[in-house]
């Protein structure tokens, strides 16, 4: 595993939303841990398919979270509709 994937991977864990975090951040984690998990799947190593399909679910727990459509193409609008959200 490259590097960088490492170093986000630690970023991603050390952002981690406190107990009790407001839905559009606990949102945005959720973007970004599977933002991570999609780099992972990329690096085409063992754990790639399960690294892909956990990606999946975090975009859709994030979509639920800001109360949109889950059935979206895999939740493709949920960052801008995160963005939007916590800039508010």
């Amino acid at each position: 595993m490259a590097g960088s994937v490492l170093v986000e991977m630690g970023r991603v864990l050390r952002s981690a939303p406190r107990p009790g975090a407001p839905a559009v951040e606990v949102a945005a984690w959720y973007v970004r841990k599977a933002e991570l998990l999609e780099l992972v799947a990329s690096e085409r190593g063992p754990e790639s398919a399960s690294a892909a399909s956990v990606a999946v679910a975090a975009r859709v727990r994030a979509a639920r979270l800001v109360g949109q459509d889950s059935k979206c193409q895999v939740c493709a609008g949920v960052c801008s509709a995160v963005s939007m959200r916590s800039a508010a």
